[in-house]
């Protein structure tokens, strides 16, 4: 069931702002809204038969929330809901990252760089690191109230265009360009290139998906 869960997570994220977009362009809020209602049904669903550990209540409960909003919407002839999905997604990445950099935790990214380069990290990937956890809460926030201002005064248009295609693209962007700024600045200290930084982070994420999970493995001494 975890594994289910799981695809239905990476679904939901690859099919759910394409298909948005496509039904908002073609003026069909209404249904975009139903496809909210209906997603969010399922993905609520599968947390409560298959708790994650310790989160899994939350997700069902942020969930079952987001499907009561959409039916309101409905009922409401409004598409409010339609924006609730991006500001909280990018509202909780950048507290996650955010809250990486407080007291003695160890920074997200740092934690990444360290799966890729098996706990073997020097201090000025470290360092590195470290910024480039707050460049991520930084741009997540950004990108949260930018759609927040494109859903008060823009259009529903311009407004999906921007959170359900532009800003995955700039995450993609972001991504690439970190591998191959830290590839070319710290390559003599052991950085590697974003094909090998993936590849490897991929496989290790595989082989332990709680890696990056452990609190008490990620505090600094």
């Amino acid at each position: 069931m975890p594994r289910v869960r799981s695809a239905l997570l990476v679904g939901s994220f690859v099919l759910y702002p394409i298909l948005i977009h496509v039904l908002i362009m073609r003026r069909a809020s209404a249904s975009a809204v139903a496809v909210l209602v209906a997603v969010s049904a399922v993905l609520m669903t599968a947390h409560l038969l298959a708790p994650a550990p310790g989160r899994g209540v939350f997700w069902a409960g942020a969930y079952g929330l987001l499907a009561t909003v959409g039916v309101v919407s409905l009922a409401g002839n409004n598409v409010y809901a339609l924006f609730l999905p991006h500001l909280f997604i990018n509202l909780t990445l950048a507290a996650s990252f955010g809250a990486t950099l407080q007291g003695r935790a160890t920074p997200i990214i740092e934690r990444f760089m360290r799966l890729i380069h098996r706990d073997h990290l020097p201090p000025a990937l470290a360092r590195y690191a470290r910024r480039l956890t707050l460049v991520w809460t930084v741009f997540f926030s950004a990108m949260a109230l930018t759609g927040l201002a494109l859903a008060r005064y823009s259009s529903l248009e311009a407004w999906s265009l921007f959170t359900n295609v532009i800003n995955y693209l700039l995450v993609a962007a972001l991504f690439v360009l970190q591998f191959l700024y830290s590839y070319v600045r710290y390559r003599d200290q052991g950085a590697v290139s974003p094909w090998k930084g993936v590849r490897l982070l991929v496989w290790r994420l595989a082989r332990d998906p709680q890696a990056l999970s452990r609190r008490g493995a990620w505090r600094k001494k």
